[in-house]
């Protein structure tokens, strides 16, 4: 299992990854019993930073 204070950094730098995560785990998503922190809100936030790199890597060529 991922160490509690990880999952914050890495949502960060690869939310599509923790979206994947998420689909893969209903509890976690719907609120239920999970060995994982807090996730009420996540997968708004990780949608927010999706859309947020989606939108900084148009017409970007150094990336």
């Amino acid at each position: 299992p991922r160490i509690r204070s990880e999952s914050p950094a890495f949502d960060l730098h690869h939310p599509e990854v923790a979206a994947i995560e998420l689909d893969d785990n209903t509890a976690a998503r719907d609120g239920k019993f999970a060995d994982a922190p807090d996730m009420d809100g996540r997968d708004t936030l990780l949608k927010e930073r999706i859309e947020t790199e989606t939108d900084a890597g148009e017409g970007d060529e150094t990336r």
